[in-house]
């Protein structure tokens, strides 16, 4: 079965077919999140209903509005052809049977074991859609060409999830003797930075390599290669909160199952990728609240993350940016590449949007 996947490169509209989801007042957040992000990426976005209070409610969000479930009115109204289209739907027709380039199929979880043979994934809400990320490894020709345009790269990467697979405790993430290979020689050619989420003396321990710079803690914590003079410490006065909010996450959060909280020097941790789907909610609010009493600390979220982290304006982004300077890179002869797997690695894509890759 595929996954629930919207991809820029093969999908050029998406259809929502969710007359009581998308009028429903309740459940509006998560659809027009989703529909925003589509939106951003060029993709066509239209709203099919039998109702005509649907369209009135919902034609300022749509590109188009249109009535009835005949194929041959979408393709007229859509202008877009229909294998590269994504029906997103909670009412289900066999005229849609391999009609579209995807059917996602929105069901109650107690429902899904009875899966209509016109959809082709199912998802219990519109938060388990995914946009995919345009796949770098389609368009290498392109990135070769770039990279032959500068003198020299600036290569930054993040750790977990990007050198190691997403595993079940941080202290599984461990780096390949194949990677670490590539990452020295790597660093011969050009500088090459990690910067992780993770605390920068345990990036350092997991990587082994000395002649690569390292931020941890999001970017909060930053020393250059073999004693290199750049360095960065800008968290420090944040350490009482921090000490303090662990405590009470430890004393709200130890006795649910699976939790893990781990303390990192400038950064606090929530992992609860093992922990069940039941108290997850839970998870959030209490740290929300723990959130709200330290008002010079903020909430971030990852991949089954929460996070704790110093209420400035200093992200993996700025941090990227320093490192540049630091290295007198920051320059039009250097192309600074990132490479990045969650949501924090967004803010270092951002800091590359007009002058990297």
């Amino acid at each position: 079965m595929p996954d629930a996947v919207i991809d820029p490169e093969k999908h050029l509209a998406v259809i929502f077919y969710l007359d009581d989801l998308l009028v429903g007042i309740e459940d509006a957040q998560s659809w027009r999140s989703l529909l925003k992000q589509i939106s951003k990426l060029g993709i066509k976005t239209a709203s099919l209903s039998g109702n005509k209070n649907c369209h009135r409610v919902l034609e300022s969000y749509f590109d188009v509005c249109i009535e009835g479930v005949d194929t041959a009115e979408i393709r007229r109204c859509l202008s877009v052809p229909l294998n590269q289209t994504v029906l997103v739907a909670d009412t289900f027709s066999e005229k849609v049977k391999g009609v579209f380039a995807l059917v996602i199929g929105v069901i109650g979880s107690e429902e899904k074991k009875s899966k209509p043979s016109s959809v082709d994934v199912i998802v219990s809400d519109l938060s388990e859609v995914y946009i995919a990320k345009p796949n770098a490894l389609r368009h290498i020709d392109a990135i070769e060409a770039l990279i032959a345009r500068y003198k020299t790269i600036a290569l930054s990467l993040d750790y977990d999830g990007t050198l190691t697979p997403i595993v079940q405790r941080p202290e599984l993430a461990i780096l390949s003797n194949e990677h670490r290979q590539i990452l020295n020689k790597l660093s011969q050619c050009y500088p090459v930075s990690i910067i992780s989420g993770r605390d920068r003396k345990n990036v350092e321990q997991l990587v082994q390599l000395k002649n690569l710079y390292y931020a941890g803690s999001h970017g909060f914590d930053i020393a250059g290669p073999n004693g290199d003079q750049v360095k960065i410490d800008v968290g420090e006065k944040f350490l009482p909160a921090l000490d303090e909010a662990e405590k009470e996450l430890h004393a709200s959060l130890a006795s649910i199952p699976g939790i893990l909280i781990e303390r990192k020097k400038y950064a606090i941790a929530i992992h609860f990728r093992q922990v069940e789907e039941t108290h997850w909610a839970i998870i959030d609010d209490r740290v929300s609240q723990i959130n709200k009493r330290f008002p010079t600390l903020r909430m971030a979220t990852g991949k089954m993350i929460f996070e704790l982290l110093p209420n400035i304006e200093w992200n993996k982004g700025k941090a990227l940016h320093y490192l540049l300077k630091q290295m007198h890179l920051d320059n039009a002869e250097t192309l600074p590449i990132y490479i990045g797997d969650d949501v924090t690695d967004e803010d270092a894509f951002l800091a590359l949007a007009d002058h990297g890759l």
